[in-house]
């Protein structure tokens, strides 16, 4: 058991410091490399945190069910959890003090939010993210504070609407020896969704009812909600709607006399309530067609991503020049430089997404046989990580795209800047016919720092010291890490002002240098010499001596510009 923790834990070691290990599993290595794509930092401790809703009719119906199951590992050293479809923590259950504490620690509390995209690898956010059970074990974890735990979740899916509600979490140490946990955990959920199915009422099923028959009659987007539920066919872009906003205009309309309500521009939908009587059970939305250039509508507050970057703004203009006329379009860039966003843009947010790295977790042939459904579909296709493909599959694909009825409308993305890109990849270009277009990494534009920075943080101010750190820093994960260090430094100053102190350590190191180290940083810096010298350039006995990780020795090593001795050469 030692051993396997052990080559876990050099697998994660060396994936910081930029290497691929050969024997993770494969779910977890892709979980990884989004995680990184992300931003995220490994060392973090910090969480994004609300006001969890336990009104929510998942939390209503699954927070007693759950409460009742529980008694069965009551005399486990394990902890029971759920969490929505957002990924925030809703409900937990530690019966062991010992183990409940490490987990405050940690923080597994109720309102804490385990999205992938925000503190990486984690049962939680990888099950939602990847729609099935996810299985991680302690170094498996992308956060180095999780290392000490074992996670397996499990989503539950509504009966009704069919989307994911949430997801039910079992967490142990690893020093406690759990058989067949996933097999409980998906029980569990099962019992959760039968519960979710006995208690949707006869205004829900008359709710799906009418919006079943609403979808056989029309070929428009048709969307049917009340305050608890929304449900659309599949040209409805329901992700993109924020229920309580939309359920607002629809509660303003019923009471006025008109039918029809604006989502967006270019986009409107003529709403049919549903009554009970007097009792008003929730409404039909149908809309209207839109118009071709009119981008698939974002109900939600607050400006689009990157909407005042200058550059962004401009390849954004292009990629969408080359959909309208027809074509299909390849943006390039590095990792984190916001590629998905305008491609998605330009096609629109109702747009389908296929991930090509996750061709790892289901196979090729799986994957290949999502690729040909969705080329049958009308709505717009985004393929991702088009680098990840292997040449053979490759192949297959551009075979697939050439032997399409129609030309797709299609984005994809290749992420470069790790090795020359695979000459088979020009194979899916030709075949496409498709527009190249790159995307420059954001040390490149550095007017856009700025204005990025406040969309990120939102209402909360930065101070002009924040500011300078930002702007002096060489942003190698690009927006995406640029996105994850200014929420956890708004996270971090509590909803104030975001001073230099509240952004992440590995930002504020880097920028230490460019200007002079204090006496105390030089002196630092003389012993991590000796030190690396004394260990020949070997950076794990080095950090090891230090008493510190790998990834703190590298960020200083950086911060500090020592040059590392190379009589020793690390493998892995």
């Amino acid at each position: 058991m030692r051993e396997v923790s052990m080559s876990s834990r050099l697998a994660w070691e060396a994936f910081q410091h930029g290497d691929e290990p050969p024997d993770l599993r494969e779910e977890i290595l892709t979980s990884w490399r989004r995680s990184r794509l992300s931003g995220v930092s490994p060392l973090a401790q910090d969480f994004e945190r609300i006001e969890i809703d336990i009104e929510s009719r998942f939390a209503r119906v699954a927070i007693p069910l759950m409460t009742e199951m529980a008694e069965l590992l009551a005399d486990s050293e394990t902890c029971l959890a759920m969490a929505n479809g957002a990924a925030h923590v809703l409900w937990r259950w530690a019966p062991d003090s010992r183990l409940r504490h490490q987990l405050d620690l940690a923080g597994l509390l109720v309102g804490h939010s385990f999205n992938e995209e925000l503190i990486g690898t984690n049962a939680v956010g990888t099950s939602l993210e990847v729609g099935r059970t996810a299985a991680v074990r302690s170094e498996e974890h992308y956060r180095e504070a999780f290392h000490r735990f074992n996670c397996v979740a499990t989503p539950v899916v509504d009966p009704i609407t069919h989307r994911i509600l949430g997801t039910i979490n079992l967490t142990w140490s690893p020093n406690y020896q759990e058989s067949a946990v996933a097999p409980l955990v998906q029980k569990m959920a099962r019992e959760v969704q039968t519960a979710l199915k006995d208690a949707a009422g006869a205004r829900e099923r008359r709710l799906l009812d009418a919006f079943l028959d609403a979808r056989a009659r029309s070929a428009h987007p048709v969307v049917a909600l009340n305050s608890e539920l929304i449900i659309g066919n599949h040209l409805a872009p329901v992700p993109n709607f924020r229920h309580e906003v939309l359920w607002g205009r629809v509660l303003d309309t019923v009471d006025g006399p008109d039918l029809t309500i604006e989502v967006a521009p270019g986009w409107s939908a003529t709403v049919r309530a549903i009554f009970d009587g007097k009792s008003l059970l929730g409404a039909l939305l149908v809309f209207d067609t839109p118009q071709h250039e009119t981008p698939v509508p974002t109900v939600s507050a607050g400006p689009p991503h990157g909407a005042t970057a200058s550059a962004h703004a401009r390849v954004r203009e292009t990629v969408g020049r080359v959909v309208r006329d027809g074509g299909a379009v390849v943006l390039r860039g590095e990792p984190g430089v916001g590629k998905k966003h305008v491609v998605v843009d330009a096609l629109g947010a109702g747009a389908e997404v296929l991930d090509a790295s996750d061709i790892a977790a289901d196979g090729p042939e799986a994957w290949l046989g999502m690729l040909r459904r969705s080329l049958n579909r009308t709505t717009p296709l985004v393929v991702t990580h088009l680098d990840s493909l292997d040449q053979r599959t490759a192949r297959a694909v551009a075979s697939i795209l050439s032997a399409a009825a129609e030309p797709p409308r299609l984005g994809a993305t290749v992420t470069v800047g790790r090795g020359e890109q695979p000459a088979w990849l020009l194979s899916i270009v030709d075949a496409l016919g498709a527009t190249v277009i790159d995307l420059g990494p954001l040390r490149n534009r550095q007017d856009e720092i700025q204005p990025l920075a406040d969309t990120f943080a939102g209402d909360v101010p930065l101070a002009p010291e924040t500011r300078e750190v930002l702007q002096r820093y060489t942003w190698p994960g690009n927006v995406a890490e640029l996105r994850q260090a200014v929420r956890t430094a708004v996270v971090s100053s509590d909803g104030t002002v975001v001073n230099p102190a509240h952004l992440p350590d590995s930002v504020r190191l880097e920028t230490w240098t460019n200007r002079h180290l204090s006496l105390i940083e030089r002196a630092e810096a003389e012993v991590i010499t000796r030190v690396l010298t004394r260990a020949n350039g070997n950076k794990t006995v080095a950090a090891r001596e230090l008493g510190v990780s790998r990834p703190t020795l590298y960020a200083k090593i950086r911060a500090y510009r020592i040059s590392v001795p190379t009589t020793h050469v690390e493998v892995g």
